[in-house]
C-alpha cells in the first residue's frame, strides 16, 4: 500500500512538472511573438508576482485551515485550466497581459502546496524525497524537448498541450494521499496565533531565505529573457526547448548519488552558499557570449543551484517549523521571499532592458551581467552574518 503511494507521487511530479516546462520555458516567448515588447513582459511578470506575494499568505492560512491540503491544491489547479482556457482567447496586448497576471496567482501557489504534500507525506512514511522530486525533474526534461519541437511547428499548440497536462495532473492529485494541517480545534487556535515569518529570528533561517531570494531572483529573470535573448543572439524555439531540458537534467546529479551525499553532509546554508557562488560564474558567461549554443550550454549550471532551494530547504523548512505552521512556512514565508526576488527582477529588470534598449544598449546583455555582483554580495552577507553563530539542529538536506 505505501509502495502504491510512493508511485502515484512520483507519477504526479513527473506530469505536474509538464505545465511547469511550458509555463517557464515558452510562455513568455510565446507572448513576445504575439507583439507584446520584452521590457513589457518583464513589468508584467513583477506585477503577477507582486499580487501573488499579497495572495500566497492567504494560500496559506487556506491550507492550514482547510479540510486537508490535497483540496486547496485541487482547487488552484481548476482555477488555473478554467483561466488558461480564457487566456488562449486573448487577443489585445492589453487581455494578455491581464490574463497572464490573473492566471499567475492561482497558478504560482501550486508549487508550496504540492510540495507541502509531498515533504510531509514523505516525513510521514520514511521516504526519501529528493527521487520524487527528480521525477518532476524528468517530466520539465521531456516535455521541455517535446515541446521547442512542436511549437517549432506551430506555436498555438502552447494552450492546448498546457492544459491537457494539467488536466491530467489534476486527475492524479485527487489520488494522492491526503494530509491535513489542522487536526484538532485547539492547533486551529494556534495556528491562528502563530506567524512564519517568527522563524526569522533566527540568523542562520534568515540567512537562507534571503540566498533563497537571490536564487529567485536570477531564475526569475532568466525565465523571462532566456528565450527572447536565445532569439537575439539567433537560436529557435527548438533550441530553446534542449536549453531547458539540459537546465532539468542538470539536476539529476544532485538528486541521487554522490552530489546528493555531498549536499547532505555541507548542509542546506552552505548549500545554498555554494550554489549562489556558481552563479555568479553562469551570469557572466550568459552576459558576454554570443552563441547561442554557448547560452544554451549555461544552463547545466542550474543544478547546482537549484536542487538545494526546491529539495534541501522545502525539507529544512519542514524540520524547522512547528507543525502548525508548515503551509504557512511554505506559502507563506518561503514563497514570500521567493516571490519578492522574483518581483524584483522582473519589475525593476524590465524597466531597466526598456530604459537600455531606448539607448540603443543590449538591454538584457547588461541585466544578465549585473546578476553576477548582486549574487556575490548576498554571498558575503549570508557568510558574515553567521560567522561564529551555530546553526539550526535541522540544518541538513
Amino acid at each position: 500500500m505505501q509502495k502504491d503511494k510512493k508511485i502515484l507521487f512520483y507519477l504526479y511530479y513527473f506530469v505536474i512538472f509538464f505545465s511547469t516546462a511550458i509555463y517557464t520555458s515558452f510562455l513568455n516567448l510565446h507572448l513576445n511573438s504575439l507583439g507584446v515588447p520584452s521590457s513589457t513582459i518583464g513589468v508584467v511578470n513583477g506585477v503577477s508576482r507582486a499580487l501573488t506575494l499579497v495572495a500566497l499568505p492567504y494560500w496559506g492560512r487556506f491550507a492550514d485551515r482547510a479540510p486537508s491540503v490535497n483540496i486547496v491544491l485541487i482547487i488552484a489547479q481548476v482555477s488555473s485550466i478554467v483561466l488558461m482556457l480564457v487566456f488562449q482567447q486573448s487577443r489585445t496586448v492589453f487581455m494578455l497581459c491581464f490574463m497572464l497576471i490573473l492566471f499567475t496567482v492561482f497558478y504560482n501557489p501550486i508549487t508550496s502546496l504540492y510540495e507541502t504534500i509531498g515533504v510531509s507525506s514523505a516525513s510521514l512514511n520514511g521516504w526519501d524525497y529528493s527521487p520524487i522530486r527528480m521525477s518532476g525533474t524528468l517530466g520539465y526534461a521531456l516535455m521541455s524537448y517535446l515541446s521547442g519541437n512542436v511549437l517549432s511547428k506551430n506555436q498555438d499548440l502552447i494552450f492546448p498541450v498546457f492544459i491537457g497536462s494539467m488536466l491530467l495532473a489534476t486527475g492524479i492529485a485527487v489520488f494522492l494521499p491526503t494530509i491535513s494541517i489542522r487536526k484538532d480545534a485547539g492547533e486551529t487556535k494556534q495556528a491562528a496565533k502563530g506567524s512564519a515569518f517568527s522563524l526569522l529570528k533566527d540568523p542562520h533561517i534568515l540567512s537562507v531565505m534571503l540566498l533563497l531570494m537571490a536564487y529567485a531572483m536570477g531564475s526569475a529573470f532568466n525565465s523571462t529573457y532566456f528565450g527572447i535573448f536565445m532569439m537575439e543572439l539567433g537560436g529557435d524555439y527548438r533550441l530553446v526547448g534542449i536549453s531547458h531540458m539540459l537546465l532539468a537534467l542538470s539536476e539529476l546529479p544532485f538528486h541521487l548519488g554522490p552530489g546528493r551525499r555531498f549536499l547532505k553532509k555541507i548542509g542546506v546554508e552552505r548549500s545554498l552558499q555554494l550554489g549562489i557562488s556558481v552563479g555568479v560564474l553562469r551570469w557572466i558567461i550568459v552576459g558576454t557570449c554570443k552563441s547561442p549554443v554557448v547560452l544554451c550550454l549555461s544552463m547545466l549550471f542550474n543544478g547546482i543551484m537549484l536542487v538545494p532551494t526546491i529539495v534541501g530547504l522545502v525539507e529544512y523548512i519542514n524540520q524547522v517549523a512547528p507543525p502548525h505552521l508548515r503551509a504557512s512556512a511554505q506559502s507563506g514565508l518561503r514563497a514570500t521571499f521567493q516571490v519578492v526576488g522574483q518581483l524584483t527582477a522582473t519589475i525593476l529588470g524590465g524597466s531597466l532592458i526598456g530604459l537600455f534598449d531606448r539607448l540603443g544598449l543590449e538591454g538584457i546583455r547588461y541585466l544578465y551581467l549585473a546578476l553576477s555582483p548582486i549574487f556575490l554580495l548576498f554571498v558575503l552577507f549570508s557568510v558574515l552574518s553567521t560567522k561564529g553563530r551555530a546553526p539550526k539542529a535541522g540544518d541538513q538536506t
